[in-house]
């Protein structure tokens, strides 16, 4: 070196950006937000999907549970204290 600074010139390849011509990285500028917000957006249905499944399963049980206590007192001879616990057991909405 001549006694000049190196960092002030630059190789031959480089080529300065411009405000008509952008480096090609600054195109993608943006493009992992976007795949960011689809993930969450899919996390959100998969998560409200499931949580669907769950009450779905849990409402299933619920009247499986006040179906087999009404035929068990019913078996017993309690038909009227039947149809009230089963009542109190079943999710609202059910049909005895």
């Amino acid at each position: 070196m001549t006694g000049r600074a190196a960092a002030s010139v630059a190789p031959e390849w480089v080529v300065p950006a411009t405000p008509t011509r952008r480096s090609p990285l600054a195109q993608d500028f943006g493009a992992v937000t976007v795949e960011a917000a689809l993930a969450l957006c899919a996390l959100t249905v998969f998560l409200v999907l499931a949580l669907g499944a769950l009450v779905a399963v849990a409402q299933t049980m619920r009247c499986a549970d006040a179906a087999r206590e009404l035929a068990r007192l019913d078996a017993r001879g309690e038909r009227d204290r039947g149809r009230t616990v089963a009542s109190r057991l079943a999710p609202s909405g059910a049909h005895l």
